[in-house]
């Protein structure tokens, strides 16, 4: 692998010099300009000997702090941290029937997240809710993570205005940040438009966040033959070279400031001219994105459980559970799209978000791995009493510890599906999983002056109080509403 990742990173160096990114950003420019890069109109190629000394600028690791200090998380050296699903604007209910995401599904994913003890990032954009005003929806979000949760944020990217108007929200939360701060408050997303480009919503992001002292991960997403060279070696040369530009410009805008390599490199399906996040192609991308971080000694993102299929199917458990493990296996720091993702990013659903709670709980099962500290571990005696055709199911220890060891699967239905529906019975159990876990939730400590003044700012920018008051009263509300968003049309 080490000779695959030198002559990919070489030619991604190679295309960064000769080719070069186009940056529709007069800041941009001037800034690679200022700083050696050789600038032709709209176009920065950027010499290998500057893109090196960037890369050496950006922290191995660093911690991003959550409004409850006992939930920061670090990242760096292969840690693992888990965010749900981002950017979904439609639910795919159970039966296959698709809506649009309302503010309702937006609380819902955000206090299971807060509840779920596998996820460790809220907020962003876990689903796009169609019955908020565009111009807001972006507060409105941001709003409701912080006060449904006090767990790490993702930002919100859409510029340089709303960067700020996000990250103010989320410093207010957090006691009014300070940008000298060692530690971000928020991961922001900064998506590169593959091929060669970054535009100025993505730049302005990029500055508004690591001049506040904020976090960005560099995701580009090269599709093979579409987007990208069809050739995998040559799409991941393009990505890294995308994302490698997105550091350069970060480290001199803001040295050492905290950035994720993320490129997220796609499969890809030519016989329709689409995406595919089923493909294996996905996770072996993910591999070599993963080993090219730790070679340039930054934490990497990459995907979680997305799949291509359109609903809660064995198709979508099968791709999840394997991108899941791939990336787990590939030790990222941030794996994103952990639950409930569906039909290559484009919908969410509430049962798939409960599946994959599952899948991530059988996954730390096993990364929790074989004790054998103690004699009771290994069992010596047990083994000497049973001796030669015995059974240890009426052992007193076996007896003792039947109900909290191994492995206990909280998706058991009861009784057979009916013919026809062989998978009604599973939907069913994962529909009273979600209402027993938003039952158990419990809504993070806040001042009535905090909640006053968080009020306040989204009243300066013009969010109806209604909005407002919905989002509070869900944090007294611990009642279940998917029979509802699941009748919704």
């Amino acid at each position: 692998m080490r000779k695959t990742l030198d002559r990919i990173h070489a030619n991604s160096l190679r295309i960064l010099n000769e080719v070069g990114m186009k940056l529709h950003s007069a800041e941009a420019l001037d800034l690679l300009r200022r700083n050696g890069a050789r600038v032709q109109g709209d176009v920065a190629r950027i010499p290998p000997q500057m893109t090196e000394e960037c890369i050496a600028l950006a922290p191995e690791f660093f911690e991003l702090e959550a409004a409850d200090p006992a939930k920061n998380v670090a990242l760096g050296g292969g840690s693992g941290i888990m965010a749900p699903g981002f950017g979904s604007p439609a639910i795919t209910k159970w039966t296959g029937e698709r809506r649009d995401a309302v503010l309702e599904d937006y609380i819902v994913f955000a206090k299971l997240t807060q509840a779920s003890g596998s996820l460790h990032l809220n907020g962003g954009l876990l689903v796009h809710p169609c019955d908020v005003p565009a111009g807001m929806a972006h507060l409105v979000m941001i709003y409701a993570a912080l006060m449904l949760s006090d767990q790490p944020m993702m930002g919100y990217a859409g510029g340089g205005e709303v960067t700020r108007e996000v990250a103010g929200l989320i410093e207010l939360r957090m006691g009014g940040r300070k940008t000298e701060q060692p530690n971000p408050g928020a991961l922001f997303m900064v998506s590169p438009m593959s091929p060669l480009q970054m535009d100025p919503l993505s730049l302005g992001t990029l500055f508004s966040a690591v001049r506040r002292g904020h976090g960005v991960i560099i995701s580009p997403a090269p599709v093979p033959g579409i987007t990208g060279p069809v050739e995998l070696a040559g799409n991941l040369s393009q990505a890294t070279a995308e994302a490698l530009a997105g550091v350069v410009l970060a480290q001199l805008a803001q040295p050492g400031c905290p950035v994720l390599f993320g490129p997220q490199c796609y499969g890809s399906d030519l016989r329709r001219g689409n995406i595919s996040v089923g493909s294996p192609a996905y996770s072996l991308q993910s591999k070599y994105c993963a080993e090219l971080a730790r070679r340039y000694g930054m934490p990497s993102r990459g995907g979680g459980g997305p799949n291509d299929a359109r609903g809660v199917t064995a198709r979508s458990g099968m791709e999840s559970m394997f991108n899941l493990m791939s990336s787990v296996q590939n030790r990222l720091d941030l794996i994103i799209h952990a639950a409930g993702s569906l039909d290559r990013f484009a919908a969410m659903s509430h049962e798939k978000f409960m599946l994959d709670l599952e899948a991530l709980a059988m996954l730390e099962f096993c990364q929790a791995g074989v004790k054998a500290d103690t004699d009771e571990h290994l069992s010596f005696d047990s083994i000497a009493r049973v001796g030669f055709g015995g059974n240890y199911l009426t052992m007193p220890e076996t007896l003792q510890k039947a109900r909290d060891t191994g492995w206990l699967s909280s998706l058991e239905s009861r009784g057979l599906p009916s013919a026809g529906e062989p998978h009604n019975a599973l939907c069913e159990v994962l529909q009273e999983r979600e209402a027993d876990m938003l039952h158990t939730y419990r809504p993070p400590a806040m001042s009535p002056g905090l909640i006053s003044a968080m009020d306040d700012y989204m009243l300066a920018y013009k969010v109806p109080r209604y909005i407002l008051d919905q989002v509070k009263a869900a944090r007294e509300s611990n009642a279940s509403p998917l029979c509802r968003l699941n009748s919704a049309g």
